[in-house]
């Protein structure tokens, strides 16, 4: 089973064609309008029709639910998809059953100004939240824009590497470091390009997941994704396979 993540950098309604050539299984895609935002429009209903299988969370703005940018997961339409309704005041996580098999959370963090919790902050306290519920789960993977990386901690226990040791303590590891052997904060491969610009790259999208679950991980390409005359964005996608 393929599955992409993708941070699409908005509009994804006119750039799904762009992932959906690699023909993968399911597909994490932050930064995505919410689909039905325009199902009454007649031009977008082939892309509807193809996300058709899919769950999407959003982020409220003075009690207003934000349409323009939230969380989607999407999947061939043969595939189960069950919300587990791991809700919480943190943002933007959204967890999914697939096929009874395993469980798939989708990650954006944000800058939660409500709760005085910068990104990375986010993610660890959602993981505290449902760490029982994460220790229950055989097989489960997160994988998202996390808008994190070692280089900016800061040794005060809310960053980067207390994450990566917390899913470390649940049994999930970061798969592009098991398969690349690269050290956290040294990775030679970008997942992120701040501004667009080559000269700027970051690696702050992860796959974490049960061991022996995910076989390979591959990772798009700037030329593609960041710079090309249109569609683009300052992110490329995590491409990557379990075994059923």
């Amino acid at each position: 089973m393929k599955i992409i993540s993708w941070n699409c950098n908005r509009a994804f309604r006119n750039k799904y064609k762009k992932v959906l050539k690699y023909n993968a299984d399911i597909y994490i895609i932050s930064e995505a309008e919410r689909p039905e935002k325009y199902a009454h429009q007649s031009k977008y209903k082939e892309y509807l029709d193809i996300i058709s299988n899919h769950y999407w969370i959003g982020s409220y703005k003075d009690g207003k639910l934000y349409e323009d940018k939230g969380l989607l997961i999407f999947a061939k339409k043969d595939i189960a998809l069950k919300n587990n309704f791991w809700n919480s005041k943190h943002e933007l996580f959204l967890s999914i059953n697939v096929n009874n098999y395993f469980d798939l959370v989708g990650v954006w963090t944000q800058n939660n100004t409500k709760l005085n919790l910068y990104y990375v902050e986010e993610m660890i306290a959602y993981l505290r939240i449902f760490e029982e519920k994460i220790k229950k789960s055989e097989k489960i993977i997160f994988c998202g824009d996390f808008n994190s990386n070692k280089i900016w901690d800061k040794n005060n226990g809310k960053g980067h590497m207390d994450m990566v040791k917390l899913f470390n303590s649940m049994n999930l590891k970061s798969i592009y470091h098991e398969l690349s052997q690269e050290e956290e904060g040294k990775e030679s491969v970008p997942t992120f390009y701040q501004y667009f610009h080559k000269d700027k790259p970051y690696h702050i999208d992860y796959v974490f997941s049960t061991p022996n679950l995910v076989k390979t991980l591959s990772i798009g390409s700037y030329e593609e994704f960041v710079g090309c005359e249109n569609m683009k964005s300052d992110h490329v996608p995590l491409i990557f396979e379990i075994k059923l």
